[in-house]
């Protein structure tokens, strides 16, 4: 017999370039210690003026460790900075069903 449990539908996505395998490894090490249900894809960016391998980062809402959309948020933007330190970028997006908001590093500028 299954055991069903169903939550309202939410998923953030981050994009970001870098190394996928770097990527997979500091997801990893973040999930470990509080539920989560991420995925990792390869993608290729094109933009005005050029063109990088990235990654776009899933995060739904798991019913297995359901939370609230505010925590869902707050733990898409923590994991999207944790990737942007561990793969060297200095910018980076993510979207919500409420919003899209780019990030950019002020690290090197003065």
């Amino acid at each position: 017999m299954w055991i069903k449990k169903q939550s309202k539908p939410w998923e953030g996505r981050i994009y970001i370039a870098g190394d996928i395998e770097q990527a997979k490894q500091r997801i990893r090490e973040l999930a470990y210690n509080q539920g989560m249900c991420v995925t990792v894809s390869l993608v290729d960016y094109i933009y005005t003026g050029g063109e990088e391998k990235g990654l776009v980062v899933g995060l739904i809402q798991y019913p297995r460790f359901e939370v609230d959309e505010q925590t869902l948020e707050k733990n898409l933007i923590f994991l999207a900075e944790n990737l942007a330190t561990r793969l060297c970028q200095k910018s980076f997006t993510v979207s919500t069903p409420n919003s899209t908001i780019y990030f950019r590093s002020d690290l090197h500028t003065k």
